[in-house]
C-alpha cells in the first residue's frame, strides 16, 4: 500500500500527460466493471485454496503458493514505484503524499504489473502442476477439462483487466511472465534443495 501510493503520488495526471499508446485499447471496447476483476480473483483463488489444503503435501504446496506470491508482490512493490505510468483510467485518484495512513482503491500509477493477473496465473498454475493428478485415473477427463477451464478463465480475466482499463497491456503481460517465472523458480528450489 505504501508503495502504491508513492507511485499514485508521482504518476502523471492523465488528464494533462497522454495515456500510452495500447494496441489492445484499441481492439477491445472500454467497460467500467472493475468488480469482475475482483470475482475473478475469487474464482480462481478460491478453488485453488480448496486444490492446496486438500492436496496429500499442503504444506509443500501452500509454501510455494505463498513464497512465489511473496516474491512477485516484493517484485512489483518495486516495479510500481519506479517508473511511473499515467494510468489508463479515468477517474482515478491521487495520493497526496501521506504514504503511510491514505488507503485508495482507485488509486493512479498502480501499474506495473498488474497484481490481480499475477493470482490469475498463479492459480492456473497450481491446477496445472498439481490439480491433474488429484483425479483418478478414470476421471483424468475431468482434470483436463479443469485445467482448460481455469486457463479460459485466467485469459478471459486478463481481457476484462485490459477492458477495464485498469492496466496496460504490458503490465498484463509482464505479470504472466513475472508469475510464472516465480512459480517454476520456487518449484525448483523446493524439489532440488529443499525436499
Amino acid at each position: 500500500n505504501v508503495m502504491a501510493n508513492v507511485a499514485s503520488y508521482l504518476s502523471p495526471d492523465n488528464t494533462k500527460v497522454p495515456k500510452l499508446s495500447d494496441r489492445l485499447f484499441e481492439a477491445i471496447p472500454s467497460i467500467q466493471l472493475l468488480w469482475l476483476t475482483d470475482l475473478a480473483d475469487a474464482l480462481l483463488f478460491v478453488p485453488t485454496i480448496l486444490l492446496v489444503l486438500t492436496h496429500y503435501r499442503p504444506l509443500y504446496l501452500l509454501c510455494k503458493v505463498l513464497l512465489t506470491w511473496a516474491l512477485c508482490n516484493l517484485m512489483r512493490i518495486t516495479t510500481v514505484a519506479i517508473t511511473s505510468f499515467p494510468d489508463p483510467r479515468d477517474g482515478c485518484m491521487h495520493s497526496v503524499g501521506e504514504f503511510f495512513t491514505t488507503f485508495l482503491l482507485h488509486r493512479c500509477g498502480d501499474c506495473m504489473f498488474s497484481g490481480h493477473t499475477v493470482i490469475f496465473v498463479i492459480s492456473a498454475l497450481v491446477w496445472t502442476s498439481h490439480g491433474y493428478h488429484r483425479f483418478p485415473k478414470r476421471y483424468r477427463w475431468l482434470a483436463w477439462i479443469c485445467i482448460i477451464f481455469v486457463w479460459a478463465l485466467t485469459f478471459g480475466s486478463a481481457i476484462i483487466v485490459i477492458a477495464n482499463r485498469a492496466h496496460y497491456t504490458v503490465d498484463v503481460l509482464v505479470a504472466f511472465y513475472v508469475a510464472g517465472g516465480n512459480f517454476y523458480i520456487w518449484t525448483y528450489i523446493f524439489d532440488r534443495y529443499i525436499e
